[in-house]
């Protein structure tokens, strides 16, 4: 027996809806509703704004937990957004999932990488100009210039740590960088890939992945955090 919270209304707007098979109709008016391709690109570039925009924010802030409040931003991002586009917020985190569809595994369009990576780099880019705007003295606070953030930091009223979170550590090549940050972007894809694209059965259980990504966040800038900045 079909029970009455499935007989859904009209959907949303943005999304489009799924009917049931001919002989369910009459007892059961839409199965799932499917966000359109518009919507999902709106979910990330919001959800990629949200993370950029906090973790700027954090690179000026005078507390040591950036790394807790960048992944707490993902985290609920995906949790707000997932249903909508996936919650990928990332280009790595879209072209992997597209090269793990095409070997078979997983359920992501690969056709709509290009325009995720597009919205994504949007959203970060809004996010990062809006951190920036936010920070300068056109606003009241303190200049996002470096030379006034440093005499800033130097006259002690915006304590950055030696190495602020998004700004790769001086003492560090190249080599070092791309190291930390290949490591870590591999480990954010591995964990999404695990626990988002699993098969159906064990996805509808899962109710902590966004809580795994995140904290993949906390572990990669507590750990190269100093080296490439995370």
């Amino acid at each position: 027996r079909v029970g009455p919270h499935l007989a859904e209304g009209p959907a949303r707007a943005g999304w489009r809806a799924r009917r049931a098979p001919r002989g369910l109709r009459g007892a059961m008016a839409v199965v799932k509703e499917v966000p359109t391709t518009p919507a999902k690109l709106i979910a990330e570039f919001t959800g990629t704004f949200a993370l950029v925009f906090t973790a700027c924010n954090n690179n000026m802030a005078k507390h040591g937990l950036g790394s807790l409040s960048v992944a707490s931003s993902l985290m609920v991002m995906i949790y707000a957004l997932g249903s909508v586009s996936g919650g990928h917020f990332n280009p790595a985190v879209s072209i992997g999932l597209a090269l793990a569809e095409c070997a078979g595994h997983g359920g992501f369009e690969v056709g709509l990488a290009a325009l995720y990576t597009g919205a994504q780099l949007l959203g970060g880019l809004a996010g990062g100009i809006s951190s920036a705007a936010l920070w300068s003295s056109g606003l009241g606070g303190p200049s996002s210039t470096l030379a006034n953030t440093t005499a800033l930091i130097e006259a002690g009223d915006v304590a950055h740590p030696a190495v602020p979170l998004g700004s790769p550590g001086n003492a560090y090549g190249f080599g070092c960088v791309f190291c930390a940050e290949a490591i870590y972007t591999a480990l954010l894809v591995f964990v999404v890939l695990n626990v988002a694209t699993c098969g159906d059965e064990k996805k509808e259980k899962n109710y902590y992945f966004a809580f795994a990504i995140g904290l993949v966040i906390v572990a990669g800038a507590s750990a190269v955090g100093p080296i490439s900045g995370c």
